[in-house]
């Protein structure tokens, strides 16, 4: 009920102040408005005398003609843009860009996914000594994946196995990948 008396207080003060300023333009500023508004009735008096003017058949026919190709350029060129766009949309889909990972976290990846995956089972314990880089570099590889999600970690009481997510085979497999030609062909 408030929400309802405060609408009406706000419209009728809006109410009230658009007499206002509509009382003060009429009455005060009527002169330096005047010529304004009669050269704007004016012109649209000049324009509508030209479009009653009698015109030939062609000339009407000519200028429709033309809207009409200016509305089809128009419609095809919003078109195409949108066409455009989901060309990109499907590009982006179908070939990804690789997140940018250092030389370091591709060469644990690769050592992920050349000892992982099939009845093979890789260990976190023994990814660092299988990679053979400093324990630095190694933990800084690590977190650069984990950050993009490309692998997972299996906890288990046997010890904890580490493999490829989706998104990793993804990255490994694409095209770009530098160390491509290092993974195991199996086939």
């Amino acid at each position: 009920m408030t929400s309802k008396r405060i609408k009406l207080l706000v419209w009728t003060l809006v109410g009230a102040a658009l007499a206002t300023v509509v009382k003060m333009l009429v009455t005060d500023e009527w002169t330096s408005i005047r010529p304004l508004l009669t050269g704007l009735w004016d012109w649209l008096g000049s324009v509508g005398a030209w479009f009653s003017r009698p015109v030939s058949f062609p000339l009407w026919v000519f200028m429709l003609a033309t809207l009409i190709c200016a509305c089809v350029i128009g419609v095809l060129a919003i078109a195409a843009l949108i066409f455009k766009q989901d060309l990109w949309d499907a590009e982006a889909k179908l070939n990804p860009a690789l997140p940018a990972i250092d030389d370091n976290a591709s060469r644990v990846l690769t050592v992920i996914a050349n000892n992982s995956g099939g009845e093979k089972e890789l260990y976190v314990s023994e990814l660092p000594k299988l990679v053979g880089m400093p324990h630095l570099f190694f933990e800084a590889a690590m977190d650069e994946l984990e950050r993009f999600g490309l692998f997972s970690v299996d906890f288990s009481g046997y010890g904890d196995h580490i493999r490829l997510t989706a998104r990793g085979r993804q990255y490994i497999l694409h095209r770009d990948f530098p160390y491509r030609d290092m993974l195991n062909a199996r086939r």
